[in-house]
Formats: C-alpha cells, sequence, structure tokens
C-alpha cells in the first residue's frame, strides 16, 4: 500500500482557527524581535509596562484586602490615626504603599538582573567590535529599546569628522543619517543585502533612518570630481615623452544622456552603478601581507581614474614616433607648397607651350600628425574609453590633455638648430610670412620706444613743470635724431613727415639745424 498524507487535507474550523492564531503570533514575534526602528519602540513600550504592571501588582499583593480598607478609610478620615504615626497621614500613607520597602525590595529584584543582563551584553559586543564599552552600551540601548537617536552628517561623500566615534559609525544602526545633496551612501543590512540612502531632503525631518546593525559600508561623493596629472611613456622609436598637465573632470555614471540635472536631483545616478561601484573593486592580495583594516567609508568613492587616463593617453604615445608629436610642418603650410607648385607648373607651360609636370615628387608634405580634437575624441569612444568606465561605473565629463614634453638630453641642440633653420627657410620662400614678421617688428620697436618714453616719464614725475618739459623734449629729440641718423646710414631720404618734426623740435627748444628744411606751413 501507498503511504497517504497523515495530515487532513481538509481541516475543520477550530484547527483553522488555531493555525491562524499560530501564524499571527509567529509574525508578531518576528516583528517585535526584528531590528527596526518600530519594533525597537514597541519593545521599548512593553518593558516600560511590564516594569510599571509588577509595580503595580508589588504594591497591590503587599498588603491584604483587610489593610487596604484600613488605609483607605485613614485615608477620608473614617478611622484614627495611630498614636505612633509620626509622619502626617499622605506621606505616612505614600510610604506604607508605593515606597513600601517590600516593594522597592521587589523592583529592585527586577532591575538589578536586568541592568546585569545589559551591561553583560554591552560587554560582549564591545569585545565583537574591539569598541570602548560606553559606546556598545549606548548602541545597545539604542539598537534593543529604540530611545533618542544619533544623527550623523555625510557631505561631499565623507562622514563628518565629529561624528567619526558615534555608534552608528563604529558599530551600526539604529540612528539617523542627514545626507546632503552632493554625496550617497551604501548601507549593508545584518543580513548582507545593500542598500542606498539618496540625498534625504525629502524625508521626515531631512533624516534618513537606518535600522539595528545597519552599518555604513561606503560614502559617494556624486559631485564632478576635477582631476589632474603628468603621463610619462615612451615613444614608438624609445623616446620618452611627457603629456604634462593632463586635467579632467569625471563622476560616476549619471545614467547617459537622458537623465537630465534638476534642483532636487542636481547629481543623479543609478543604485545599481553605486553597487558595482562597490563590489567590482578588485582588492589586491599580497601573500604574508596583512590586510588593512582601514574601514570603506573612511575612503570616498569613486576614487580616482588615474590608471585610466595613464593607460590611453601612455597607448596612445606609444604608438607614434618622436617626429608626430613636434611636426614641423602641417597641412596649411603642405597646401601654400601645393599652390605655389601649380602656379610654377602653370608658368612653365606659357613659357615653354607644351604640356609639363612637376619633375618630381612633392617638396614638403606633412607628416603623421594626430590633432589635439582628435586625441580628446578618443575618450569619448562609446566603444572604446567610455565603455571601460561605463562598466566601472564612471564617466568621463571632459578632458585636457596639456603640453608635450621630452627631456632635453634626448633631443641634441644641433637637431633643435636644425629644425629652426628649416623653418627660417621657409619663411623666407613665403612673401606673405616675411609681410607679416616685418609688421611684428615694426610694431615691436614702436612698443619698445613708447615703452622708453614712458618709463622715463615715470622717473620724472618728481621735477618741476619746467624741467620735466625740456627734459622729455631732449627725449623725443633723440629718438627722431636717432631714427633720421638711420635713414642717412642706409643711404636712403628720410620721410617728410620726420624732418618736419625735427625742425618743429629744434625751433622750440632754439636750435638751428642748417640741414633742415620745413615743409610749407611747418615753422
Amino acid at each position: 500500500m501507498i503511504a497517504t498524507d497523515s495530515v487532513n487535507p481538509n481541516p475543520g474550523p477550530a484547527s483553522r482557527a488555531r493555525s491562524w492564531v499560530s501564524q499571527q503570533v509567529d509574525s508578531f514575534l518576528n516583528w517585535l524581535f526584528a531590528l527596526h526602528d518600530s519594533s525597537a519602540s514597541m519593545r521599548s513600550l512593553l518593558t516600560s509596562l511590564f516594569f510599571l504592571l509588577a509595580y503595580i501588582l508589588s504594591i497591590v499583593f503587599n498588603h491584604s484586602a483587610e489593610e487596604w480598607v484600613t488605609l483607605f478609610n485613614i485615608w477620608i478620615g473614617l478611622e484614627p490615626v495611630k498614636e505612633t504615626t509620626i509622619l502626617p497621614i499622605p506621606l505616612d500613607i505614600l510610604a506604607n504603599t508605593l515606597l513600601a520597602p517590600a516593594v522597592l525590595a521587589r523592583m529592585i529584584a527586577l532591575a538589578i538582573p536586568f541592568w546585569f543582563m545589559t551591561d553583560m551584553a554591552a560587554v560582549y559586543l564591545a569585545d565583537i567590535f574591539e569598541k570602548e564599552f560606553d559606546v556598545a552600551k549606548t548602541f545597545l540601548g539604542q539598537a534593543a529599546f529604540g530611545g533618542y537617536y544619533n544623527t550623523i552628517r555625510i557631505s561631499n561623500g565623507k562622514i563628518a569628522e565629529e561624528h567619526l566615534e558615534s555608534p552608528i559609525v563604529q558599530i551600526g544602526g539604529p540612528g539617523y543619517l542627514l545626507v546632503e545633496l552632493d554625496s550617497a551612501v551604501l548601507i549593508e543590512t545584518p543580513e548582507g543585502e545593500a542598500r542606498i540612502i539618496r540625498p534625504s531632503g525629502g524625508e521626515w525631518r531631512n533624516r534618513a533612518v537606518i535600522d539595528g546593525f545597519e552599518r555604513i559600508r561606503q560614502c559617494f561623493d556624486l559631485r564632478d570630481i576635477s582631476g589632474s596629472q603628468d603621463i610619462v611613456a615612451r615613444s614608438r622609436d624609445g623616446i620618452p615623452i611627457t603629456a604634462k598637465n593632463v586635467q579632467y573632470t569625471f563622476s560616476v555614471y549619471r545614467g547617459g544622456e537622458s537623465v537630465k540635472k534638476t534642483l532636487p536631483v542636481p547629481y543623479p545616478f543609478d543604485d545599481d552603478v553605486i553597487k558595482k561601484l562597490v563590489y567590482g573593486e578588485v582588492r589586491p592580495v599580497s601573500p604574508g601581507k596583512v590586510p588593512e583594516r582601514k574601514p570603506d567609508w573612511a575612503t570616498t568613492k569613486p576614487g580616482n581614474i588615474y590608471s585610466n587616463i595613464n593607460n590611453e593617453l601612455g597607448g596612445f604615445i606609444s604608438k607614434r614616433g618622436l617626429s608626430e608629436f613636434f611636426s614641423t610642418i602641417g597641412a596649411p603650410e603642405e597646401e601654400a607648397f601645393n599652390k605655389m607648385e601649380e602656379n610654377i607648373r602653370k608658368s612653365g607651360q606659357e613659357i615653354s607651350g607644351i604640356g609639363s609636370s612637376n619633375g618630381g615628387s612633392q617638396p614638403l608634405k606633412a607628416g603623421d600628425f594626430t590633432a589635439r580634437s582628435l586625441i580628446t575624441k578618443l575618450f569619448y569612444d562609446d566603444k572604446g574609453f567610455r565603455k571601460v568606465l561605463k562598466n566601472k561605473g564612471l564617466q568621463l565629463n571632459w578632458i585636457g590633455i596639456g603640453t608635450w614634453d621630452t627631456p632635453h638630453e634626448i633631443i641634441p641642440a644641433r637637431h633643435m638648430e636644425a629644425w629652426k633653420i628649416s623653418r627660417e627657410n621657409f619663411i623666407r620662400k613665403h612673401p606673405d610670412e616675411l609681410e607679416k614678421l616685418e609688421t611684428e617688428a615694426r610694431l615691436n620697436e614702436i612698443t619698445r620706444l613708447i615703452q622708453q618714453v614712458i618709463e622715463k616719464w615715470y622717473r620724472l614725475k618728481g621735477t618741476s613743470d619746467e624741467e620735466f618739459i625740456d627734459l622729455m623734449l631732449d627725449e623725443y629729440h633723440e629718438k627722431l635724431e636717432a631714427a633720421l641718423g638711420t635713414y642717412e646710414r642706409e643711404g636712403q631720404d628720410p620721410p617728410r613727415n620726420l624732418i618736419d618734426a625735427l625742425y618743429a623740435l629744434n625751433q622750440v627748444r632754439g636750435i638751428r639745424a642748417h640741414n633742415l628744411e620745413p615743409d610749407e606751413g611747418v615753422g
């Protein structure tokens, strides 16, 4: 025979009622001894009611019914007071009822074991967590019976320094977290589950509640974080190249372009990203080395992206030669030479009347060179660098590549001189460039002369007006005479306005120069 289930598949009303009551009792007990804030408040209430009830019963059963009747009659004056009574009637009745020695003894007998029990539990807890006894006892009172909770503030991804010794930080909840808009906190429950506490601005009294034994695992700075570094790598031809002052900003991954910042949520993020940053972190382990005992909350996340920037830009450097970083010729120069060759070819055709070719290869060609905009674009590649950061729960918001630099001993002085000569030769072959240089030189010389006059003016500010005017005219006269001498040495005719200006100065200062004749209207 096949054995059948001994449980009645169709229980009667009494059995169903007992089952329902049992489930309700189990559910209530599970809730009562849970580590939630509401459960702790209920335990505190039941404990208080227990001691109050014990006190009332101890008072009631401390006297017989006849004694209670006698005390009542004495209170209302129906019976006389004993002659041995010294105290007034109310105080005498109080001493024999509420404060009776037997009643107080019973309450002390209940309170001492309770006090001893909580102290022993605090000692055990302090030993387990290696904390001070007072910290453990405060935590135990809050976790078991609720009451006044501590509040800790978290701002800029850090726990406020004045709250570092709080039981909430050292052991765990219950307590309140005041989380600023720029921060988030990952909390771990006793069951090993993780939950994220966002900025607590919308919570009751702007505080988030953490339950008993829930611990702060990690704090996060949600703002854009700035970083800078120098990156050293060897080029393809083995020469060390440094990318100096590479600057960037990054943050936790905010969820892509579709997520927008708002005033209530200025720093959006995804809970899964926060968990990935904590539980996806690689922790190196060295044989024979004691692991660091520094708590995770002591270090603010998301940390840095130093190694990621270094790997990306270092890989870029290692794939290119030195000339590609310090290219002396680019696309504009190449186009100018192409245009010049085209003009020469056309002139040759006009003179000879026959077709001609350039007769050789292009005299100047731009080498392989990657513009800064293209280098920056490498860091925003959705399938490259950006994807790597996204997998780590991070995103790059902006980057500046910095400047290239090499050790001076690597590039000898003669190489630099050759480079300068090639640039000068290039400039000499281009009238536009020569005209620019001439204009620039003229402006620089005029600026220098003006600065000299201004410096003279500053030095003469303390002199009298007549002396000041005479010395300033002398300064102008000297500059104009020097200009005239330059023209004469070069064998060129000086400009008419220079002659007129010198003649006018001579007239003002009373100097007669026979080699100067004024133009009409001057003098």
